[in-house]
């Protein structure tokens, strides 16, 4: 007698966990989406069904305000017993505000799909909120005189890096002509074909379009913080952006663009000659490490795992945790794709713009936030160069390489900006910008021309060693205090260390590019570098200063 088939094992739609792995919005608890997924199957049918297509064209009908976001989670989610939680698969709805939440609660009661769908899995009726992400540009509203402006500021002036400077802008209202200030944060810099820019988000302009240029003045103002950290420093002016798209507002150099090719793209390109140190280094957790983001993740291969947030406005390296699935935004009536990253820490206003990333490579840009929530919303990375490209109709836009950096500085070193040492500084505007300083002469007191031979140093106890091996100054200049740096190359055209610069001193002049160049001809060269040689031998083991 053949054996009888074993019947299915029951579905369990019911998880008892503790309330430290939920959050609470508007009178139920959410379990963490890092820990507690619905099931499998309550997960396909939900997609393979089609009631999550049908849910966001329902909702999209409903929101054509640019103003509120909106987003369609199926999560697990209960009431509190004790201390503990009973989640079951539930249906997230949040709007933004309460008007749309009373209207998509009406219209999607009687949806057939909809009550099929939970009836089948004995799931409550969607939880329908008015929390839920937000841009996090951080408006503030200023009775102020209403002008055009936009300033920097970086952080840490020890990371040679754009990623996590903070950005203002300062904007008037076509409307009544009031003045507010958003904020964001520079994610990094990428290159677009040959021409090197840094990126942020541009939601927070562009409803408002690009200022006329006479209306547009450098940003002198003090202002107190928005952001995190009291070792932030001082604003510094730069040109407003006069590239970027955000929901089918479009400018390129200047210029609006009627009919842009992309409608669900949120990016402003940065002209990268106001920033003092150009790299896309970030530091990682117990800020003694760095990582270079040099590449970016294809969103098929983003899976869930930790993520560090580049931003230098926390005192510790934001951690994260990237959660598996799209979920898509709907705002303005279009839908933006995104990705969730569950973090630690609430998300604070001008977060929108930083980096995400995972072992050097960029995954996405942040978007969209909650305080009271703990996720992220990210566009991913392959979905902001990819809108770039389609705008600007350019060849190759990507993640600008430490080595493509050096090249492209060697070519701009005239444009780009060097800094007075905070002593230097004139009282008003903060921070003075000089006049790049010539690369020429080689003294050991003045900046080493390009092309200049040297060695490096090593120090060991009170001994100081110099490599046998000599470099060539591929690039110099000059960080906020007006130091020199350099970054060097070896005799077979690759960059020292992946492109790291250096100090003076920790490094030993050999011979100048003016010296290889001199009318005497290849005998004087000759004498010059036997000179500086043996001069270099003789600082050998020299005692360290202290």
């Amino acid at each position: 007698m053949p054996e009888p088939t074993p019947l299915p094992a029951p579905l369990l739609l019911e998880l008892l966990v503790p309330q430290t792995e939920t959050f609470l919005v508007e009178g139920l608890y959410i379990g963490l989406l890092s820990r507690h997924r619905p099931p499998t199957e309550v997960r396909e049918w939900f997609d393979d069904k089609h009631v999550r297509e049908m849910l966001h064209t329902h909702v999209k009908r409903k929101n054509k305000s640019p103003d509120y976001l909106k987003a369609i989670i199926l999560c697990m989610a209960g009431l509190l017993e004790g201390t503990q939680v009973r989640l079951t698969p539930t249906i997230w709805i949040s709007t933004g505000d309460t008007r749309s939440k009373s209207s998509i609660k009406n219209s999607i009661s009687n949806a057939t799909y909809l009550n099929k769908f939970l009836a089948k899995f004995r799931m409550r009726e969607p939880h329908i909120t008015v929390s839920g992400p937000e841009i996090l540009s951080g408006v503030r509203i200023s009775s102020g005189v209403g002008v055009h402006t936009f300033a920097i500021r970086g952080a840490d002036n020890s990371l040679d890096s754009v990623c996590g400077t903070s950005a203002r802008f300062t904007m008037q209202a076509a409307s009544d002509g009031s003045t507010f200030q958003c904020y964001s944060t520079i994610g990094g810099l990428i290159f677009v074909d040959d021409d090197l820019f840094a990126i942020t988000t541009a939601h927070a302009i562009t409803k408002h379009g690009i200022p006329d240029p006479r209306h547009v003045v450098m940003d002198e103002t003090d202002d107190s913080l928005i952001l995190r950290g009291s070792n932030l420093r001082e604003w510094v002016p730069s040109p407003f952006p006069n590239t970027f798209a955000y929901l089918g507002d479009a400018y390129v150099r200047g210029t609006k663009v009627d009919k842009p090719v992309v409608d669900a793209a949120d990016f402003a390109l940065v002209e990268p000659q106001s920033f003092p140190k150009l790299g896309n280094r970030y530091q990682v957790e117990g800020w003694s490490d760095f990582e270079t983001v040099s590449g970016h993740t294809p969103t098929a291969e983003l899976s869930s795992g930790d993520v560090t947030i580049c931003t230098n406005d926390y005192r510790v390296p934001m951690k994260g945790y990237m959660v598996e699935g799209d979920v898509p935004i709907i705002v303005g009536g279009i839908m933006m794709l995104t990705r969730m990253i569950e973090v630690t820490m609430p998300a604070a206003p001008g977060l929108s713009g930083s980096w995400v990333v995972r072992g050097g490579e960029l995954c996405g840009v942040v978007y969209a936030g909650n305080a009271s929530i703990p996720y992220l919303y990210i566009i991913p990375a392959e979905t902001m160069l990819e809108n770039v490209k389609k705008l600007l109709g350019s060849g190759t836009v990507r993640v600008a390489t430490t080595q493509k950096i050096s090249e492209w500085k060697l070519r701009h070193t005239p444009d780009i900006h060097t800094w007075k040492s905070s002593a230097d500084e004139s009282p008003s505007p903060h921070v003075e910008t000089k006049a790049p300083q010539p690369l020429e002469d080689t003294s050991f007191y003045e900046m080493y021309q390009v092309g200049t031979m040297v060695r490096i140093k090593s120090f060991f106890a009170d001994l100081t060693v110099e490599s046998q091996e000599m470099y060539t100054v591929w690039d110099a200049s000059r960080d906020r205090q007006g130091n020199a740096q350099y970054t060097l190359q070896k005799s077979d055209g690759s960059l020292v260390d992946g492109g790291r610069e250096y100090s003076k001193n920790e490094l030993t002049f050999v011979v100048s590019k003016r010296d290889f160049q001199d009318g005497g001809g290849r005998e004087s060269s000759v004498l010059a570098f036997s000179y500086f040689y043996g001069a270099a031998e003789n600082l050998e083991e020299k005692p360290r200063h202290q």
